[in-house]
């Protein structure tokens, strides 16, 4: 375990039915394989070391017995290994037979799970009842529970046998008391459907008690006399599928994947059924976690706030969309005026416009695009602005900026020959005043156009871009916009328009308020400034999604763009996250109303509370200690 993360492998071993010791054989190369890619856990079939088709032979002391000497020698081959492993077999205590898993770890049983409620047809076979809470096995006393709970560091490990019909109240009993790795071993026959099946539930299990499911079954080993076991294995976090085995394989087959457990934490620490839950009962034991990772068996996604499909681009821009047109029902059906740059943002929220007032039946021309022409301002931007309103149909008006800023700087004492912080926000805040008066003097009202990265970041004027009466990119990360202005133009815009986004998307991101080059091209580029928007949204997706620590995050986007930037540029534009996010919190303090479409909002009214004179200390100090 390393930075926040497990890993867990599941494996099918391609077992011979009644043949103990092959398949002990079998087993041990699964638990090689596993311990050589610095795994943590590993699960196993039920009754693995048997076969679970072994009918009647369950009743022969040959196979017991043998199964006994299986388990010996999966042992002595664990006292090397910090893998920790569930394996399943039958057991003889007392005068009556369980199907048992066994947890092991470096040449000691921990601890055995019993399966209290068999299966219909198991119960020819194994018994329900289970008084001990512990037995003598090898000399040695173990402990036995069905709810044995396996403390490995921040993970909390526990086993369910899948057939269990009570299987969602038993992992429900088993999260509240602690457990977020939930083992599902299972011997399920396939039938058309069963595993879609199987599937949607280890999702749905996982998501709603916020932990990860490693879901394995029996293979092709098993008799296929009167059914088929496909050998299926699945690790699945909050919903998600990190790894898949495929099914119906001859061969052994072993999935790894990495479980973030600070994500699982963070989602158990807003969700109030965790909050109030009383411990519940369960057996602890503790095992040995391993520290030795340095790379991650999963992907991570770089663009976290960006959705896969065009049904969720669909569904982002719908909710855009409606959320302005019922504003705009309930205050009267007001003309909409935005400032439009030729940039990305102001083009997201004029498309949103735009289709507002479509869905309403009203004309485009109720929206009023103003371009604002300033000292930064390049042809590119300027000459894209125009096009992209005309090729629209709405309303526009060009009003330019520098003779009033030049005024103002003459008003206030400023000399406009210092490019400083004055001199460009003098600019946003002349835009705003230029867009609110005019709403005023047309009867509507003004649409934001900032996005989330933005906010995240502080990087907008305060009372100038920062301010307006309704904001539709509010949960739009910077990321998102760009893909979410391309989707539009493929599937929305005739070719013409569409063409015309596409070269807004590939323009630099910039608030063009210094001077252009001599070539007049921009010159002040946002992500030189600030940094890179797709580390940013990353930072910000992470850290409030899953309340990262600084080593787990830092260590995340080291594995996600290795490929792009190096461990210090990382690390510097890190910092500059942290330090912004935080001392940046009183814009977000005071922000208008936008219906939240992206999956984070920052918004003070509920979405994200958070002081603004909160100190980032103990985040920075974190960083300058990795």
């Amino acid at each position: 375990m390393k930075y926040g993360f497990l890993k867990v492998a599941a494996g099918v071993p391609a077992l011979k039915v009644a043949d103990c010791q092959y398949n002990a054989q079998q087993i041990i190369a699964l638990m090689q394989d596993a311990e050589s890619q610095t795994c943590d856990v590993l699960a196993l079939p039920q009754l693995c070391i048997s076969g679970s088709t072994c009918g009647d032979l369950f009743f022969q002391s040959s196979l017991l017995d043998d199964a006994g000497q299986a388990l010996c020698r999966i042992l002595e081959a664990s006292e090397e290994m910090s893998l920790l492993t569930f394996v399943g077999m039958p057991l003889l205590i007392g005068q009556k037979l369980y199907n048992c898993s066994i947890a092991i770890q470096q040449g000691k049983i921990l601890g055995i799970i019993p399966d209290t409620h068999p299966a219909q047809a198991q119960q020819r076979w194994f018994s329900q009842d289970f008084p001990y809470e512990e037995i003598e096995l090898f000399d040695e006393s173990i402990p036995c529970s069905p709810f044995l709970h396996i403390q490995m560091g921040e993970a909390g490990i526990a086993l369910i046998f899948q057939h269990e019909d009570s299987l969602m109240q038993r992992a429900e009993t088993l999260a509240l008391s602690g457990a977020n790795i939930l083992i599902h071993q299972a011997c399920q026959s396939d039938l058309q459907g069963k595993y879609q099946g199987i599937k949607r539930q280890m999702q749905s299990c996982s998501q709603t008690l916020h932990a990860a499911s490693v879901y394995v079954s029996a293979g092709m080993g098993e008799s296929s006399g009167d059914a088929l076991y496909g050998g299926h294995a699945l690790i699945v976090e909050e919903g998600e599928i990190l790894s898949e085995a495929p099914a119906f394989q001859i061969n052994s087959q072993l999935i790894v994947s990495d479980i973030n457990l600070s994500r699982l934490s963070a989602q158990r620490l807003r969700h109030s059924a965790f909050r109030q839950a009383n411990i519940t009962e369960s057996l602890a034991i503790s095992a040995e976690s391993r520290a030795d990772q340095e790379h991650l068996h999963r992907r991570l996604e770089k663009l976290p706030l960006v959705p896969k499909s065009a049904e969720e681009f669909e569904e982002i821009f719908n909710i855009q969309v409606c959320g302005l047109a019922r504003r705009m029902q309930h205050i009267g059906l007001p003309n909409l005026v935005i400032g439009i740059s030729g940039g990305l943002d102001s083009t997201l929220s004029l498309l949103v416009a735009v289709k507002a007032c479509d869905k309403l039946g009203l004309s485009r021309e109720k929206v009023l695009g103003i371009t604002m022409p300033g000292f930064g301002t390049s042809d590119r931007t300027y000459y894209n602005a125009l096009h992209l309103m005309k090729a629209l149909g709405i309303s526009t008006r060009e009003i330019s900026i520098k003779q009033a800023c030049e005024q103002h700087f003459s008003d206030i004492g400023h000399d406009a020959s210092q490019h400083n912080i004055v001199y460009e926000n003098a600019q946003a805040r002349e835009r705003t005043q230029i867009l609110m008066d005019v709403a005023n003097q047309v009867n509507g009202i003004v649409i934001g156009t900032g996005d989330l990265s933005e906010l995240a970041l502080g990087w907008a004027t305060y009372n100038g871009d920062h301010m307006s009466m309704y904001s539709t990119n509010a949960s739009i990360s910077k990321t998102l916009v760009r893909e979410l202005v391309a989707w539009i133009a493929r599937s929305e815009m005739p070719e013409d328009c569409a063409r015309l986004l596409v070269d807004i998307i590939d323009t630099p991101v910039s608030p063009e308020l210094l001077p252009t080059d001599q070539s007049g091209k921009i010159a002040q580029k946002t992500e030189d400034l600030v940094g890179p928007y797709e580390l940013h949204d990353f930072f910000l997706y992470h850290l409030l999604m899953d309340a990262c620590p600084m080593d787990q995050l830092f260590f995340m986007a080291q594995e996600s763009f290795r490929d792009n930037y190096d461990k210090d540029t990382i690390l510097h534009w890190l910092k500059t996250f942290v330090r912004r996010f935080f001392t940046q919190q009183f814009k977000r303090a005071c922000l208008p109303e936008g219906a939240q479409a992206g999956l984070i909002s920052l918004s003070p009214r509920g979405a994200w509370s958070m002081p603004c004179d909160a100190i980032y200390r103990a985040w920075m100090e974190a960083l300058e200690n990795l």
